[in-house]
């Protein structure tokens, strides 16, 4: 008899996903991007910090790992000089 088997998994939550300072300009020393990440069927996620302005597309700024995670920050830096004076988006 041949039988067959999956596994149903549910997709990771990322919600409430802050940056600090809010606003400001170049010479703000760092800005911190928060977000927190659930899974509930506690699989390892890789969670993508993303970033874009007015002259580039979105690039992949930096990417972390995190396992058995329920409602755990996860936190990316970044530092911005004179030369990144721009609107930025991240996602």
């Amino acid at each position: 008899m041949d039988t067959t088997t999956f596994y149903l998994s549910s997709k990771p939550e990322l919600i409430a996903w802050e940056v600090s300072p809010p606003t400001g300009g170049w010479g703000v020393s760092e800005y911190v991007y928060r977000v927190n990440v659930t899974d509930i069927d506690n699989d390892t996620v890789t969670v993508y910090f993303w970033l874009k302005n007015s002259t580039s597309d979105w690039f992949l700024e930096n990417s972390t790992n995190s396992t058995k995670c329920f409602n755990t920050t996860l936190i990316f830096k970044k530092t911005y000089s004179k030369y990144n004076i721009d609107t930025w988006y991240y996602k």
